[in-house]
């Protein structure tokens, strides 16, 4: 992604704390939180200590991921916030020293930890403030960098941040050592002539959440207040690429796949929604399940169940593998 001015000079100088976020889901030390938060003391990370299959885990599960060519390691956050990390194929697994209480991913499979969202590269993260009216950027890990207007933010692959703002989509960039150029995206009025027809029929459809596919393709939950109604799609600027004929009384929550196949939506605690990057609606093996995620390769999908984590190869339903872990969310790496 292209930087310009003296924005070279502050990434040169974010990079470095943004690594240390990164790190901190992999069990490293925790970062300096942003101005203004409250900090603890370190906790000593057992991650290192603890490194073995537990019992009851079937030999043949990790057999088979690793005929199945996965690879990675899949991180699960359970409803105490404390976070997993299994080593994809062998199962091995750890327990993190940095809690999470779910994950944020971002195009290209970088993932946070909630509410921090990184970009793509690990330069830079967003979050929404305090009354979620605007999204601070921050460089090094507590240097704020820029507020802007909205919330809701979202990376672009090629290193724009999105956010939502008075019911629509703005995508920013650094001008210089600021974040000050602004594209509209789609607005209140664009929303109103795609969603304001058939099959939808929405009467005064906003964006609830935004999620980047491709640099110009993003998946969307759109909602109409008026009726208590949402829907998903995938939408290019202002125009509809595609979407299920259906809608949803509380659809919450927008995950992307790190190549940006898939994306997925939450119906209420329990039940998924996935549509494809032409926003065709997608058959899933475990629709009652409260997270997904994809390995980096997109050629499994794990999903965060009652009865525990499910590995699946994507698009077959054959022999899923059950992992026994308690897990609210999930996430690949």
């Amino acid at each position: 992604m292209g930087r310009i001015g003296t924005w070279l000079l502050v990434v040169a100088v974010a990079a470095l704390g943004i690594a240390a976020t990164v790190d901190a889901l992999r069990g490293g030390e925790a970062p300096p939180g942003p101005e203004g938060a409250e900090t603890a003391e370190a906790e000593p990370d057992p991650l290192a200590d603890v490194d073995e299959q537990p019992a009851g885990w079937s030999r043949r599960a990790a057999s088979a991921l690793e005929e199945g060519g996965a690879r990675g390691a899949l991180l699960v956050g359970d409803a105490d916030c404390a976070v997993t990390v299994l080593e994809i194929p062998s199962l091995l697994v750890s327990r993190q020293g940095r809690p999470a209480c779910g994950f944020t991913t971002s195009p290209g499979g970088w993932i946070g930890a909630e509410p921090r969202v990184v970009a793509p590269g690990a330069e830079v993260i967003a979050r929404c403030g305090e009354g979620d009216a605007e999204t601070e950027i921050f460089g090094d890990g507590s240097q704020l960098l820029a507020r802007v207007a909205g919330c809701g933010p979202a990376w672009t692959p090629d290193g724009r941040l999105s956010v939502l703002r008075d019911g629509g989509l703005v995508a920013v960039s650094p001008c210089d050592a600021d974040w000050s150029c602004e594209e509209m995206l789609v607005d209140r009025s664009g929303l109103a002539q795609i969603f304001g027809r058939t099959p939808w029929s929405f009467r005064a459809p906003e964006l609830l959440a935004a999620a980047w596919l491709s640099r110009e393709t993003y998946a969307v939950v759109v909602r109409d207040a008026e009726q208590g109604l949402s829907a998903i799609a995938v939408l290019r600027g202002a125009e509809l690429v595609g979407g299920p004929p259906f809608v949803y009384e509380n659809l919450e929550w927008l995950r992307a796949s790190p190549q940006g196949s898939f994306a997925a939506t939450r119906v209420g605690e329990r039940g998924l929604v996935v549509v494809d990057s032409n926003g065709s609606f997608v058959g899933t093996t475990f629709r009652a399940a409260s997270a997904i995620a994809w390995s980096p390769d997109e050629r499994w999908t794990a999903y965060a169940t009652a009865e525990g984590v499910w590995l699946v190869p994507t698009g077959r339903g054959n022999r899923p593998l059950l992992l026994p872990l308690e897990a609210v969310d999930v996430a690949w790496r």
